[in-house]
């Protein structure tokens, strides 16, 4: 970043749109086609363990489904210092994990056919700082880094058969290092357009990352 910042000071800087902007749902950070480091294996280590919090083992595991959903968001407010740094605070949802397991579970008395649903997700509160590289009148390069302060959480759905269902979540306190780049296009002094990229690193349950490519828009008054 400070390498950026250094390349920057020579640069022209009419692309820069200095003071407080805005940022929000499809904006500036807005976070899609996100990619969570997560296998359908790492579900199962997980799901195990909601098994275990019940007293469970599994005696068969008959079908199970996983899934990565592709949309998430962000909106929040930033600031731009100079021409070449800026700091942003948002709230930060980056999609979901999502698996299913159906199967029969034993304990120490009986069997029985059980469903488990679970999502696993990251989301909280972002807090960036930006260097930025103007590139000619209407061009821009950004480099970020900062930290999401958040719960990493795993939200889970047990039904058991002729026993009705439970549900409860696993979660703890997360601090997840964030960092990206990006390239900015001016659309008029107040507006443009950012294509980029962003990593979380281990933000979702389980000491996981999750990253994203990013297509967003951000308004400055």
């Amino acid at each position: 970043m400070v390498a950026v910042i250094a390349l920057g000071a020579g640069a022209p800087a009419t692309a820069a749109m200095p003071g407080l902007y805005f940022h929000g749902f499809y904006m500036d950070s807005a976070l899609a086609y996100s990619t969570a480091d997560v296998t359908q294996a790492s579900m199962e280590t997980s799901r195990a363990e909601v098994w275990g919090e019940y007293g469970w083992n599994i005696a068969d595991l008959q079908e199970s489904s996983f899934d990565r959903t592709d949309i998430g968001y962000s909106f929040g407010v930033g600031f731009q210092l100079t021409d070449y740094l800026a700091g942003e605070l948002a709230y930060v949802q980056m999609g979901e994990v999502r698996y299913t397991g159906i199967g029969i579970v034993e304990d120490e008395f009986s069997e029985a056919l059980s469903r488990t649903d679970m999502r696993m997700r990251a989301r909280g509160l972002s807090l960036s700082g930006i260097a930025i590289y103007p590139m000619g009148d209407r061009w821009a390069f950004d480099a970020r880094a900062g930290a999401l302060l958040g719960k990493a959480k795993l939200s889970y759905v047990v039904q058991l058969q002729a026993a009705g269902y439970d549900e409860d979540s696993l979660k703890g306190d997360s601090v997840a290092l964030t960092y990206g780049a990006g390239v900015n296009f001016s659309m008029s002094p107040g507006t443009a357009i950012r294509a980029g990229y962003t990593r979380l690193h281990q933000a979702l349950y389980g000491g996981r990352d999750v990253s994203s490519w990013t297509l967003s828009l951000k308004y400055a008054w």
